[in-house]
């Protein structure tokens, strides 16, 4: 029995696509125990609780995860650099560093 070669890729495109849709229902059904489990064997929590949110689980606001990205600083360096440098009352920035007016 031969198989045209366009026929034998829809079989396994439609085959990847049921594969990839049972496992997203898979793990829509998991508990909010098993997603803390995983989640403190995660080296990088940050981006296993964003790979979650992308997910849209419906178990993500039992778990801890909102509490990680809320916590999150998204803070540049360039904006560290931005913030203007204060000296005390009566001294005054010159370059980097604060004197004392004379």
């Amino acid at each position: 029995m031969r198989m045209r070669s366009t026929k034998a890729c829809f079989l396994l495109l439609g085959l990847q696509l049921l594969i990839t849709g049972v496992w997203l229902e898979e793990a829509n059904d998991w508990p909010e125990s098993e997603l803390e489990l995983e989640l403190q064997r995660q080296p990088d929590k940050l981006a296993y609780c964003r790979a979650l949110q992308r997910l849209q689980l419906q178990h993500f606001e039992q778990t801890s995860c909102l509490n990680i990205l809320e916590d999150e600083l998204t803070m540049t360096g360039e904006l560290l650099m931005d913030s203007p440098r204060r000296c005390w009352w009566g001294w005054e920035l010159f370059g980097r560093r604060c004197r004392k007016r004379a």
